[in-house]
């Protein structure tokens, strides 16, 4: 390797004990300079002083955003208790800029991640102002949720600015991975309360099905003719206020619930999941600038907001309609349910309209807006990747 041929370059051997949680990559001192860095085949090509995108800093920007969501999945999947999550990875996570648009998603489940900026919005919209260690709990359909057993977690994630040095000396290797991390995340005692309201820089948030909320029925997915028959109905709440879990709210559903256990187990796990995303966003800030990765964020959802639009482009002009039924309603002896889209398309811009799709049925197979706008978002990426074949990123420009 180019550095160990380098006489220059010569291994620093640093004794470490068994008890050591982390592993520390080999050191090399540059004689000539008299500087310590670990050992690279490349250097990073990001460079911290520099925001404006290009072609390559934007393909790394989207991976990183993307690891993060990724990485929270794989930690949900771990610590969750339930095979709902665990086996049948009935789960998604995502990451939000700080007014809510989404940035990147993991590869999960299409119908949660399409619905959950809804979730995120109304999150925000219901329990703002955010403080270090807030989480918000919802279920509710009628606020980007999918059904009830469908329980999503959002977190507010606050990055402070790292100085010219401090992000120069990161870029150089002396980034700590783990330097950020809350050494106890959401643990009983507060973080001090800001001396005035904090916009966050970030959101991260997860959705999970849980294998019961309560209702009428174990597993929560009754032949319910109300929604008050599937289950507990939880609006944007604060499940952990400043860190200090709100005990109140955490009773309260695991009283609804027939397996408690098993709800504390993955309401924990999807916390944890948050604390991974929360200390990866910030690495990623300390290492390259909080301008940076905000100017590379907002320039990912400009180029998927292009590229959706390059695809819509490529449709010809005119109105497309097709219609097709449900068998029944859910209910026994019920009639077929119609259900009917009207896609007009001009230039860029594609109109779907639904006119002509039964109203509400008595039985439990209706679908709330933020439902109707994930399947037409999924459909329309889907349409995009096969008329331009390529990959683009899936985030709030593609909506």
């Amino acid at each position: 390797m180019s550095h160990q041929k380098n006489l220059l370059w010569k291994p620093l051997r640093i004794p470490c004990s068994q008890s050591a949680p982390f592993f520390y990559p080999p050191l090399y001192r540059n004689q000539a300079k008299g500087e310590i860095l670990p050992f690279r085949e490349n250097r990073p090509i990001i460079n911290s002083m520099s925001t404006q995108p290009t072609a390559a800093t934007l393909s790394i920007y989207r991976h990183l955003f993307g690891s993060v969501a990724e990485e929270m999945g794989v930690t949900l999947e771990r610590a969750a208790y339930s095979p709902n999550i665990k086996e049948r990875l009935d789960f998604s996570c995502a990451v939000f800029l700080g007014d809510g648009r989404m940035l990147a998603q993991a590869a999960h489940i299409p119908v949660h991640l399409g619905a959950m900026p809804a979730s995120v919005q109304a999150a925000i919209r219901e329990c703002a102002p955010f403080r270090p260690g807030d989480v918000v709990i919802v279920n509710d359909p009628y606020q980007g949720g999918n059904h009830l057993p469908d329980i999503t977690l959002v977190s507010p994630v606050f990055v402070s600015t790292p100085s010219r040095g401090e992000t120069a000396r990161n870029n150089a290797g002396f980034f700590d991975r783990d330097h950020t991390a809350p050494s106890r995340p959401y643990a009983s005692s507060p973080h001090p309360s800001p001396p005035h309201p904090l916009t966050p820089s970030f959101f991260v948030a997860s959705r999970a099905h849980h294998a019961d909320i309560g209702g009428m029925a174990p597993g929560s997915m009754p032949l319910s003719t109300e929604i008050y028959q599937e289950g507990i109905i939880i609006p944007p709440l604060k499940l952990v206020d400043a860190g200090q879990r709100n005990e109140a709210v955490w009773r309260l559903i695991l009283r609804n619930a027939r397996t408690p256990e098993e709800r504390n187990g993955d309401l924990n796990a999807q916390l944890a999941a948050h604390a991974i995303g929360e200390q990866r966003l910030r690495e990623i800030v300390s290492r390259y600038g909080r301008t940076s990765v905000l100017t590379h964020a907002k320039a990912l959802i400009d180029y998927a907001k292009k590229m959706t639009e390059a695809a819509i482009s490529q449709i010809p002009d005119g109105r497309y309609t097709f219609r097709d039924y449900l068998d029944d309603d859910g209910r026994p002896n019920s009639k077929p349910v119609p259900i009917q889209a009207a896609i007009t398309v001009r230039g860029r811009r594609m109109t779907v309209d639904f006119s002509g799709t039964s109203a509400a049925v008595a039985g439990n197979l209706n679908a709330v807006p933020a439902i109707a706008q994930s399947a037409v978002a999924y459909c329309v990426r889907c349409a995009a990747l096969a008329l331009l074949q390529t990959d683009l990123p899936m985030n709030e420009g593609a909506f």
